[in-house]
């Protein structure tokens, strides 16, 4: 959360946010076990649904974070759980995602984005 407070590089903020989405979401779809993550700290969840808010309010977000989000929002409860009584555009983005597509990028490019970066990384080259 610090490096998205703190710089003014959109490829960086869009990347921190990219992380921290991931794992807000990853944290509450899969069990802990798997996952390794226990517990997130609700305040900074809440802060970046809010940051992504305002990024779909401004048209910031980047074609790659964009899919992810809509990826995410299959399973819209883990979002609208925070952004359903103040965030207006994520949730509108969130609740008018087809919910019977499945909103990823063909493999070959999953294999080719995804390299070092991390836990995100390997879920998203694991399909």
């Amino acid at each position: 959360m610090t490096l998205i407070k703190e710089t003014q590089n959109e490829g960086e903020i869009n990347e921190g946010l990219k992380r921290l989405i991931f794992f807000n979401w990853y944290h509450m779809i899969e069990p802990s076990c798997f996952t390794g993550i226990w517990e997130l700290d609700g305040d900074t969840i809440h802060e970046s649904y809010s940051i992504l808010n305002d990024r779909l309010k401004y048209k910031k977000l980047d074609d790659e974070l964009k899919w992810m989000i809509s990826y995410y929002s299959v399973n819209g409860w883990t979002i609208l759980l925070y952004s359903e009584k103040e965030m207006v555009e994520l949730t509108y983005f969130v609740k008018t995602i087809d919910q019977t597509k499945i909103h990823l990028p063909d493999k070959g490019l999953l294999t080719t984005t995804m390299i070092n970066r991390g836990q995100m990384g390997k879920y998203f080259t694991s399909w």
